[in-house]
């Protein structure tokens, strides 16, 4: 069964949430409202930087002179995800572009979803480290690791294919979120996901609103190829950033008996 030729993936513009959490990591928590900390993560609205940056990535998919007709667009429930949606502007009044898909909402952190005060940030902080850049596995109390949102992703990429074969779409979701869709389109092992992930790879770390384009579609001849082949990475608020990257092609990494035993050899024996 295909799948869309074209796949658009957007991180939501930057969030109240956003802001909070960077001024907890940067021991700033006092600067935090404290209104904000009963708020629950679903329901961030965007600061004014991130209405720009949305507005900012519409103007890019309206320019854009090299993109197909876009047929639909899917979006978190999450109110950043839904306003930044809204302000890409590709949905005039009355056309029926967008629907709601509660799989492409953000990592489920449980316990720890909403903007903490400085010392309840201070005392997670173990926590933390074991469930961000790097930690694929981690899980967050009574929240989902990036691995287990992985699997999500394998459902979202079935009805994708069920429901927008050869067709364009917009996703508009979350920072992990994308990153464990690239992890599936790359056919990336956890362990390579995880290293890239510390690396802060532009792949599996995207800043908000950047936009990423999968594609079946050869950029240079117009081929379609049967899998998803080429990708391409733009930050419309900020052309000269280092997560924008022209077109390169996604290759699956393949392996020979000795490589799957060079690998083993990498873990020692206990018995």
């Amino acid at each position: 069964m295909p799948m869309p030729t074209d796949i658009f993936a957007v991180r939501h513009g930057e969030s109240e949430g956003n802001i909070g959490h960077s001024k907890n990591r940067k021991n700033l928590g006092h600067e935090v409202p404290e209104a904000l900390y009963d708020i629950p993560g679903c329901d961030w609205r965007l600061t004014e930087k991130g209405v720009e940056q949305a507005k900012a990535a519409g103007i890019w998919f309206a320019q854009a002179k090299d993109i197909p007709h876009l047929d639909a667009g899917l979006v978190s429930p999450y109110i950043r995800a839904v306003e930044t949606a809204a302000h890409l502007g590709l949905a005039p009044n009355g056309s029926q572009f967008w629907t709601h898909d509660n799989r492409l909402r953000e990592r489920d952190w449980g316990e720890m979803d909403r903007v903490q005060s400085q010392d309840e940030y201070d005392a997670h902080r173990h926590i933390l480290a074991r469930c961000t850049d790097g930690n694929w596995q981690g899980k967050p109390p009574g929240g989902e690791s990036i691995l287990q949102l992985h699997d999500r992703v394998a459902l979202v990429n079935g009805s994708l294919a069920r429901h927008y074969p050869e067709m364009c779409i917009v996703l508009v979701t979350h920072g992990e979120f994308k990153g464990a869709l690239a992890m599936s389109y790359h056919h990336w092992t956890m362990k390579y996901a995880e290293q890239l992930s510390a690396e802060r790879h532009y792949l599996t770390n995207p800043v908000n609103c950047q936009i990423t384009q999968y594609s079946h579609r050869d950029p240079d001849s117009g081929d379609i190829r049967p899998h998803i082949s080429f990708v391409r990475s733009i930050v419309p608020w900020d052309l000269d950033h280092k997560n924008n990257r022209d077109w390169t092609k996604v290759r699956t990494k393949k392996y020979c008996d000795s490589d799957l035993f060079d690998q083993v050899e990498n873990y020692r024996h206990y018995f």
